[in-house]
């Protein structure tokens, strides 16, 4: 076999290689996307959606400041050397001193615990994306799940219009207003098709999102979606916001403060230089050798770190200021979302069931078939259902969004789930 027969076999054989690994690749990435109800959905994006992925990077480059508050000054190297005039008492005169830096004042720890105190600040960083993806993730998974729903509302109305429409086209003569009847079923039915196909491209759009959040091949036909809705009847358990992240990162943010003001206090002694020191001389053609220690220290004349001291201490006021806002605004934004639920959650409950709406529905197809109701009376009475409908989603979808941003304000996420 020549060379470039060798060649050729060996670059195929690579080829063959690469591939079996991107298709095993492929299918164990597919194999542990193990999404079987929307509870597991959610739980993957709350791991790998992007953002979460981009904060978990940034925590783990924060704790390094651990390693980079735990660092030690370097000793210093001193050398001075002198020569003279040979002919003269003086000739040469060399001095060796080798110094090691003493943090003096709690320099270090107070570093420490400041860096103790960012590393915690960016843990609730990366937890508090870690709700917000949460709750933005449930809110798009019930959104899909309703737009499904309106779009067989719209399909079944759809279906009944070209049957109504078929059934008048096949009458062997047609009165003015049986015509009219067809021209009007004919516009109802494409003004719903145009409905379908907006609502489709709302769908494709919410999907591909979502599978793209969770890193799995995951087609519409696979998509498990709640299959109701529940709204639990009491809430008034939830109003402790002490858990809430916001409360937490505004706390840890006094706490990086005082930590930052203890270390600029620290910064008030100067630190100390001391080491061992060697000396050599050549005087009148005879040299000695000297042995001795050498210290240095700035002195606190000029300043004392007055300065950052001070700003140091107003960052900490202003962390102090920003704590009570947070409490006070998170209080307010959970009565508001509160109130909210309270609101939506009566208004569904005081309206028809979707089991009342298919009864009606049926209905009004039961009476037009009979004859009893014209055909104008049937679209308009599919355009209120379908109002009605969307208005009721509306309504449950913000009440939703209002039930898991209360637990998100207390904390309560982990309670939360789609049934």
């Amino acid at each position: 076999m020549t060379y470039h027969a060798k060649k050729g076999v060996f670059a195929m054989k690579t080829i063959l290689i690469l591939l079996i690994g991107l298709f095993s690749n492929h299918v164990y990435a597919q194999g542990h996307c193990d999404v079987k109800d929307p509870n597991s959905l959610l739980k993957r994006i709350k791991e790998t959606h992007p953002s979460v992925l981009e904060a978990k990077l940034q925590s783990q480059a924060i704790q390094r400041l651990t390693d980079v508050s735990k660092q030690r000054p370097n000793p210093n190297l001193n050398a001075e050397a002198l020569f003279g005039n040979p002919n003269s008492q003086f000739s040469a005169d060399t001095f060796f001193s080798l110094q090691h830096t003493i943090e003096v004042g709690g320099k270090r720890s107070a570093r420490m615990k400041t860096a103790e105190a960012q590393i915690e600040g960016g843990q609730l960083q990366q937890r508090s994306t870690q709700e917000k993806v949460m709750v933005n993730t449930v809110v798009q998974i019930y959104k899909l799940k309703q737009i499904e729903e309106i779009s067989k509302m719209y399909q079944e109305a759809k279906q009944t219009f070209q049957q109504m429409h078929k059934r008048l086209q096949g009458l062997p003569s047609r009165s003015p207003e049986q015509q009219v009847e067809m021209d009007t079923l004919e516009l109802a039915s494409n003004a719903y098709q145009f409905e379908l196909i907006q609502k489709e491209s709302e769908k494709a759009l919410i999907q591909k999102h979502l599978a793209y959040f969770s890193g799995c091949e995951i087609s519409p036909e696979t998509m498990v979606l709640p299959s109701q809705t529940h709204f639990p009847v009491e809430i008034s358990s939830y109003g402790d916001i002490s858990n809430s992240i916001q409360v937490l990162d505004a706390k840890q943010g006094l706490n990086v403060a005082y930590a930052r003001l203890e270390q600029e206090k620290s910064k008030k002694s100067p630190n100390l230089s001391i080491g061992p020191a060697v000396g050599y001389g050549r005087s009148q053609g005879s040299d000695s050798m000297l042995f001795g220690a050498a210290l240095s220290m700035p002195l606190p004349i000029l300043n004392t770190n007055k300065g950052k001291r001070a700003y140091a201490d107003a960052n900490v006021r202003t962390a102090e200021l920003q704590l009570k806002n947070v409490e006070r605004e998170t209080q307010l934004d959970l009565e508001i979302w509160k109130e909210q639920y309270q609101r939506y959650y009566h208004s569904l409950h005081s309206t028809d069931t979707q089991d009342l709406i298919e009864k009606k529905h049926a209905r009004i197809e039961s009476l037009f078939q009979r004859g009893v109701v014209s055909t104008a009376l049937v679209i308009e009475a599919h355009r209120q259902l379908i109002d009605f409908s969307q208005a009721r989603l509306s309504f449950e979808l913000a009440a939703v969004e209002a039930l898991w941003n209360i637990y998100r304000l207390t904390g309560n996420l982990d309670k939360g789930a789609l049934q």
